[in-house]
């Protein structure tokens, strides 16, 4: 009977914790910008005219199918949103991520026409991209770059194909002046650019710099706050321990500004030092037993996972998970027991230890607020949720909960 209860409130926990997790879950998706419905992330940016004036203001973040077809633009905030197609502007662009220029489409590439292609570096040739087809602009003509492709060879019956290149042929025949070819360059962004960009320098009489990582940004992070925990643990009975502290920590964030930017990878160190307090009593044949438990617990709490920005990065809500893990540093236990007989006396006993140990895993999500104050300038605010293993207990067994709410404020540059 006592296992069917143990086995009826685990499930009680589980159940309350997918209930959680699903509200937020709905939540998140709700607050989803929708692309080409109702778009909201509008980054700083510019629009260039037929006769090349620049018009600065808010441009449209989005991807580049809905960027090849238009602009959507504001000249501020509040202002509406004007949709420029390739044939009322030359051009526009973020300041910082991405270039998008007007052109006319060769016969190759369907839809024939006008359309805005991307920028991936420019030159005495410049490099365009076109959804996933690339397009070098040689001064007199714009050439199709064409993406590999299988074919049959033998006759019509033959199951053997080659893997044909013909983008390396164009770009060969292209660079014969400065003695170059792209026989090793992969149908790659970084791959293609490289090339190009090491023709320009040969053209232009200058050395050629090779960059490396080229798009990826790395923020660090520091912050602080206040931490509030519940760990539980089944000594004998079920007993719960509340401490709370300050915490802090720093970490960094890793994203791809030429990619999808709303999406970053993060790593942390968070510090962890708390005292954690419970209460076991229990009556025997002629006495009763008192307990006060004190578990001092310093760790380092290693959160790793994903962040995803709902709007721009200058101002912008956020949602963040992932795993955790979180080796101790130190950890001990003292009880302090009151043993009441049946005569009325008290006897009072301090007890060092008696408990094993584990570094706790689990999980972890938050939801903050990040806005910009200055270049490369960041203040956020957060709460995160954390739920792993206790630090009490076998490492063999889930006989130890923890459960934290973090509230913090930090900086990212």
């Amino acid at each position: 009977m006592i296992r069917f209860f143990c086995i009826v409130h685990e499930l009680r926990t589980r159940s309350r914790f997918c209930i959680y997790l699903s509200v937020l879950t709905c939540l998140a998706v709700l607050l989803l910008p929708k692309q080409g419905h109702c778009q909201i992330d509008f980054r700083s940016g510019y629009v260039v005219g037929l006769n090349g004036d620049t018009v600065k203001g808010f441009v449209a973040y989005r991807n580049n199918k809905l960027d090849s077809r238009e602009a959507a633009f504001k000249k501020d905030a509040k202002s509406p949103v004007t949709r420029y197609t390739p044939a009322e502007i030359s051009g526009f662009g973020i300041f910082g991520i991405s270039t998008y220029r007007a052109v006319d489409l060769p016969p190759e590439v369907p839809p024939t026409g006008r359309a805005f292609a991307k920028v991936l570096t420019q030159g005495y040739y410049t490099l365009y991209r076109y959804h996933k087809i690339y397009l070098l602009d040689a001064h007199d003509s714009l050439v199709a770059l064409l993406p590999p492709k299988n074919e049959p060879v033998g006759g019509p019956d033959s199951k053997v194909v080659k893997r044909v290149r013909r983008y390396i042929g164009v770009l060969n025949y292209v660079f014969l002046d400065c003695q170059q070819n792209a026989n090793e360059a992969p149908y790659t962004d970084a791959a293609l650019t490289a090339v190009v960009d090491r023709y320009n320098a040969c053209k232009e009489n200058r050395p050629f710099i090779e960059q490396k990582g080229r798009g990826l940004n790395v923020d660090f992070v520091v912050f602080g706050g206040y931490s509030a925990a519940k760990m539980t643990y089944d000594y004998l009975r079920r007993v719960t321990f509340e401490g709370n502290s300050a915490t802090g920590g720093v970490g960094i964030e890793l994203s791809y500004l030429r990619g999808f930017d709303k999406l970053r990878w993060s790593v942390e160190a968070v510090f962890i030092r708390k005292t954690y307090q419970g209460f076991y009593d229990h009556d025997y044949a002629d006495e009763t037993v008192r307990q006060d438990i004190y578990a001092n617990i310093t760790s380092i709490r290693i959160p790793f996972g994903l962040r995803y920005n709902l709007k721009a990065p200058e101002a912008t809500p956020y949602f963040r998970g992932g795993l955790s893990w979180e080796p101790r540093i130190s950890s001990s236990v003292r009880t302090v027991e009151e043993r009441e007989l049946n005569t009325g006396e008290v006897l009072t006993e301090e007890i060092e230890g008696g408990f094993d140990y584990k570094n706790p895993k689990g999980f972890w999500f938050a939801a903050g607020y990040n806005k910009r104050v200055a270049a490369g300038r960041d203040f956020f605010v957060e709460v995160r949720y954390t739920m792993t293993q206790g630090y009490l207990g076998s490492a063999l067994i889930d006989d130890s909960r923890n459960r934290s709410i973090d509230f913090l404020v930090g900086i990212r540059f």
